[in-house]
């Protein structure tokens, strides 16, 4: 009732404000009523966005267990209208199917660790997964419009529910990761992080890098010739052509979501 009568008198009154010859006085209040209606109207959808469980987020889940999903429907609704004992065995079994996907996929990202470079165009966003917990390394803020569309999705999807967010040119030590200035150690992975900020721009061969990730067009000094490059968006597609030209190996974050390396 909050939303059907605003929206039937906005139906109403914007059809009358149409069909209707231009008179001022009833024009003028028809507007008027249909002005209102969708104020009305916009302030019930506010309250009932704000009412507590009024909306479920952060469900993913495949297309077999979205086949799954409307299978069981199906059933249940067959159930309930046949009253037939094997539909209602049926029903049960999809749903034990389906909760031991979900079981077993929350396992899995329990014990799950990566890195995974987004691909946030103009900024930089990398993501250390330490099973539900993480480290989230970008230039955007929390509460910055870009982390809550292209960030927070990847760790909703990725499970991680503890997380802690720190600008490129922080300094960071935890249990399982250590950044210092340029230079990231996460478990068994060695990355150097490559921009305008960075003091140093070669690096010893005995560090033996995963991989150096490049933004802003940085220069890449050769003794970083044999490691793998991470290009993100920030890059020009000219500098990318000179990285092609050169023989380096790189990966791009143009044209693609993301490059996930798995640690252990």
């Amino acid at each position: 009732m909050l939303i059907i009568v605003p929206v039937a008198v906005i139906m109403y009154a914007g059809l009358a404000l149409l069909l209707l010859p231009q008179m001022a006085v009833i024009s003028s209040a028809f507007g008027y009523v249909l002005e209102k209606s969708i104020i009305l109207m916009n302030k019930m959808l506010n309250v009932i966005e704000l009412t507590p469980y009024a909306s479920i987020g952060k469900i993913w889940i495949t297309k077999p267990e979205l086949v799954l999903f409307n299978i069981l429907i199906l059933i249940a609704f067959y159930f309930f209208y046949y009253k037939i004992k094997r539909l209602l065995f049926a029903s049960l079994a999809c749903l034990l199917i389906l909760c031991c996907s979900f079981s077993f996929k929350k396992i899995i990202a329990d014990k799950t660790n990566l890195v995974a470079f987004l691909n946030l165009r103009k900024h930089q966003g990398i993501v250390f997964k330490h099973g539900r917990k993480g480290i989230v390394l970008t230039d955007l803020l929390e509460t910055d419009k870009s982390f809550q569309y292209a960030i927070q999705p990847g760790l909703d999807s990725m499970k991680i529910t503890d997380y802690q967010v720190i600008g490129l040119n922080k300094d960071l030590a935890n249990s399982f990761l250590l950044k210092k200035a340029g230079m990231i150690w996460f478990l068994d992975k060695k990355l150097l992080l490559l921009n305008d900020s960075v003091s140093f721009k070669s690096i010893s061969n005995n560090m033996h890098l995963t991989g150096v990730y490049v933004s802003n067009n940085t220069p890449v000094d050769s003794s970083l010739i044999d490691i793998p490059l991470i290009i993100d968006g920030s890059n020009s597609s000219r500098y990318i052509d000179l990285l092609n030209n050169s023989g380096k190996k790189y990966t791009t974050l143009k044209r693609n979501k993301a490059l996930l390396l798995l640690s252990n």
